[in-house]
């Protein structure tokens, strides 16, 4: 359900001659970064809580957080 959504928004963020390349770097490069890393942030954070899990559903309710305001900030249908 995720990525029905997502193809469309992504591509509309560019014109058509740089469409299929900006679209495919920019979520490959998001894949590395959000979802990459994560594992070993949740990690460190119920480490340093003591084996709490209240840090990392923090942690994910503040990228719920920006990932609403980019969403809200994001140009919507692009014409070139």
């Amino acid at each position: 359900m995720v990525v029905s959504v997502q193809q469309p928004m992504f591509t509309e963020l560019f014109g058509t001659e740089y469409r299929y390349s900006g679209a495919g770097v920019g979520y490959q490069v998001a894949s590395v970064m959000g979802g990459g890393f994560t594992p070993f942030i949740a990690v460190a954070l119920v480490s340093f809580a003591g084996g709490s899990w209240h840090p990392v559903a923090g942690y994910l309710a503040v990228g719920c957080l920006i990932s609403v305001l980019v969403a809200a900030k994001m140009k919507t249908g692009r014409t070139v």
